[in-house]
């Protein structure tokens, strides 16, 4: 499977939890880690092919997608990929998640004068790296 698995433990369930965050929805559960990724990998191929017989979308992976590094702005291709891969992984688009950080590297977002749209969900607001 070419799509990104991230995988967590959680006490509450004693057990992991798989999720692919291209395909909306995409979990599922293991008591081992092992058992985790190898369910998930049945989840996203159900996914598919649930997506496939709706004549619904199914997103290419983001490991085969051509990134240009470019948007308004010039910038390394690592981090173009990091940005899509935050905004997927918030549940909005990418222009929408750029606004957000960019807002909230000003201040703006905190200081109220940024308002997201409905759409914006933005609990995965995290975990882009210094870039030099």
């Amino acid at each position: 499977m070419k799509y990104r698995v991230h995988i967590r433990y959680s006490a509450e369930d004693a057990g992991f939890i798989a999720t692919v965050p291209e395909l909306s929805g995409c979990s599922a559960f293991g008591p081992t880690l092992d058992e985790a990724a190898r369910e998930v990998q049945e989840a996203a191929e159900a996914w598919i092919e649930t997506a496939r017989e709706m004549q619904r979308d199914v997103p290419d992976p983001s490991a085969e997608r051509a990134y240009s590094g470019k948007l308004i702005l010039r910038m390394p291709p690592e981090l173009h990929r990091a940005l899509d891969e935050a905004a997927t992984d918030a549940h909005t688009s990418l222009n929408q998640y750029l606004v957000f950080v960019l807002a909230r590297a000003l201040g703006q977002y905190e200081a109220g004068k940024f308002a997201p749209g409905p759409a914006v969900h933005m609990r995965g607001a995290r975990r882009l790296r210094k870039v030099r």
